[in-house]
């Protein structure tokens, strides 16, 4: 009798065992079942763009980086619009110049001539040394390019015709780096950007040396003697030649008007 009551009682207390781990078991899947949920609850709210609050952890600092839009203002605040206005109209007149009372004005050739200026030049005062004595004495005469080269072949043309613009666009001088291309009139600025090469002005100081007649004109040195050469109807029509051997039906030289006989 006794045998089966502790039979009994420990079968019962294996029951309850049993049914407090079962309980335990469950209570456990269903706390994880609501961390899992809520977890997932709080991703779809971050997801639909809500801030989750997940607390401050280690040491914060204060955000210091400037606002970008403030930056910009204070750089601009700063800036001398002043100079950059007079900048701009610099600029602009570098890009308009012209040279003041310094105009050469010179026909169209009509023919091509070579002749050779005279580079002489007599001193109208005394050249002394650091001591005060006369070396060259007021008077003196003596030729420049016994002393001086001219490095470079000086091409003078009128920079307002469109023709003389059209013959040295196509001459052999164009592709020259030894050749510098002077006007006497026009818009240096445009023409450079036409030509894709530096323009200058043909003024009056080297126009009281190399003497030109007509342009075009070509100046160049060689050994102690200047020659300028000046281009005429023929040197239009030596033009025409050389294009056509690299350039048939020309259209632009057409329309350029340099197949006129009566250029000028």
């Amino acid at each position: 009798m006794e045998i089966n009551i502790k039979e009994k009682a420990k079968k019962a207390g294996k029951v309850v065992k049993k049914t407090v781990f079962t309980l335990n078991l469950i209570v456990t899947v269903i706390f994880f079942a609501f961390i899992v949920a809520l977890i997932i609850v709080n991703l779809i709210k971050g997801a639909q763009g809500e801030t989750i609050n997940l607390g401050v952890y280690g040491k914060t600092y204060r955000f210091r980086e400037k606002n970008l839009l403030s930056v910009i203002k204070n750089k601009a605040k700063k800036i001398n619009w002043q100079e950059v206005i007079k900048r701009s109209h610099i600029k602009r007149q570098v890009e308009n110049y012209q040279p003041y009372n310094q105009e050469v004005s010179l026909p169209t050739a009509l023919n091509s001539k070579v002749f050779e200026p005279s580079m002489y030049y007599t001193l109208k005062f005394n050249i002394r040394d650091s001591k005060g004595n006369i070396i060259y004495p007021k008077g003196f005469k003596y030729k420049i390019t016994n002393y001086i080269f001219l490095p470079n072949f000086l091409v003078v043309i009128n920079g307002d015709s469109k023709k003389q613009i059209e013959w040295f666009k196509h001459s052999k001088f164009k592709n020259n780096i030894a050749v510098m291309l002077l006007i006497t009139k026009g818009d240096y600025y445009k023409l450079e950007k036409k030509l894709g090469i530096p323009v200058y002005f043909y003024m009056k100081q080297l126009q009281q040396r190399f003497k030109l007649k007509a342009v075009p004109s070509v100046i160049w040195q060689k050994g102690t003697t200047i020659y300028v050469k000046q281009y005429g109807k023929n040197a239009v029509y030596k033009a025409i030649k050389n294009i056509k051997k690299h350039k048939k039906n020309n259209k632009a030289l057409k329309e350029s008007g340099l197949l006129n006989p009566d250029y000028k």
